[in-house]
């Protein structure tokens, strides 16, 4: 399985470039909640855990999936306007 069919697969958003905070990451991280992350190596390995966004080390990260801290979906398109 490839790493792209890996990502697909926990639908999660790939970073380009990979092990890189994403620039549009900045808008949320200063919000009064911050969203959780569950996070995939290079490997495809998936964290066990969700990690609260601003607590991430990106250098060892190629996709991530979010999540409210309640557990509800966060796809990137919920803060493309700002509207989160």
């Amino acid at each position: 399985m490839t790493l792209e069919s890996r990502i697909a697969e926990e639908r999660m958003i790939a970073l380009d470039p990979p092990f890189t905070i994403p620039d549009w990451l900045d808008e949320v991280m200063g919000e009064s909640w911050m969203p959780h992350a569950i996070l995939m190596d290079a490997a495809g390995g998936v964290s066990p855990r969700r990690v609260v966004i601003d607590e991430v080390y990106w250098a060892d990260v190629v996709a991530f999936r979010m999540e409210t801290p309640s557990g509800a979906p966060l796809e990137r398109s919920d803060f493309d306007d700002g509207s989160y």
